[in-house]
């Protein structure tokens, strides 16, 4: 079982895939384990039932989210240009190291 959760969530749900490609080959990197991490690819849309189905540790998201988030959320623009991806991807490892913002206990 997966010790994070990620949802990933663009437009149509095409780019949400190489978002998730993109961070998993940098927290890998960063000595996150492939397996310890799981992702959702998503559309913007369901971005809010998601969160609140699935707890996630946080989002990465592309494209207008046009909702206040309760969880971590990052722009996840800078994965399919290819510019300025390493601060954000420091930022998503501040997340994961940090208490889960809902309380919930991480494996």
């Amino acid at each position: 079982m997966a010790k994070y959760r990620i949802v990933v969530a663009c437009g149509t749900n095409v780019t949400s895939t190489v978002v998730a490609v993109k961070l998993k080959d940098m927290l890998e990197k960063r000595g996150i384990k492939p397996s310890d991490v799981e992702f959702k690819c998503i559309r913007v849309a369901e971005i809010v039932h998601q969160i609140e189905q699935l707890k996630p540790d946080c989002v990465v998201f592309s494209g207008n989210v046009p909702y206040k988030l309760p969880c971590p959320a990052f722009r996840g623009t800078m994965f399919i240009t290819g510019v300025g991806m390493d601060p954000v991807v420091d930022q998503i490892v501040k997340a994961l190291e940090a208490p889960h913002w809902a309380g919930l206990r991480r494996m």
